[in-house]
């Protein structure tokens, strides 16, 4: 401290002015001289002493190595792949959440549909009691056993027709002349 005192030191120099170091010798001495007895005590008799071990758990950021670290390009990159597969599994799980929607929906379209085929069964099944509801049922019985050999046989004349444009589109394409598939070129 005596080394960086000088005689009128500036306000931008690292010295100190002698009054500066008197103050703080004297604030040293007092101390020291006024209380020498407490520090002799203190200093030569021996204390005892209360020792606890701790451990504190921090978490800190997980940092690699230096030989494992990644370029900008690359971190940018593993990002970039990152961010593509989290946006591939959002667009996997709405597609799955879609499908669930419409799986029920054609679950309960199939349930609304066998319901009403299981009430109108039942009105069949019941006894007309007037000449009004015996005809309709009568209509709706006849109708009902003429419905399925027709939809059966216009599912057969359907087949039919189109093996029969299949064959024909498949005769066309063999009888194609040479000279039209270079003109189109």
């Amino acid at each position: 401290m005596l080394q960086l005192v000088r005689p009128r030191p500036g306000t931008d120099t690292p010295h100190f002015s002698p009054d500066q170091v008197a103050a703080a010798a004297a604030f040293m001495a007092r101390g020291l001289l006024r209380h020498y007895r407490l520090y002799q005590h203190v200093f030569s008799t021996e204390q005892a002493h209360t020792e606890y071990t701790a451990e504190l758990m921090v978490e800190t950021p997980v940092v690699p190595t230096f030989e494992a670290a990644l370029s900008q390009g690359d971190w940018d990159a593993l990002h970039d792949q990152r961010r593509a597969e989290a946006e591939a599994a959002r667009v996997a799980a709405e597609e799955a959440e879609a499908a669930r929607q419409e799986a029920e929906a054609k679950e309960a379209e199939e349930e609304a549909r066998r319901l009403e085929e299981e009430a109108r069964r039942a009105e069949l099944a019941r006894k007309p009691a007037t000449l009004e509801e015996a005809i309709e049922h009568l209509v709706a019985t006849r109708l009902e056993n003429e419905k399925d050999p027709l939809a059966a046989a216009y599912k057969a004349k359907e087949a039919e027709l189109l093996a029969k444009i299949t064959s024909l589109e498949e005769a066309a394409a063999a009888k194609k002349p040479v000279s039209a598939v270079g003109a189109k070129k």
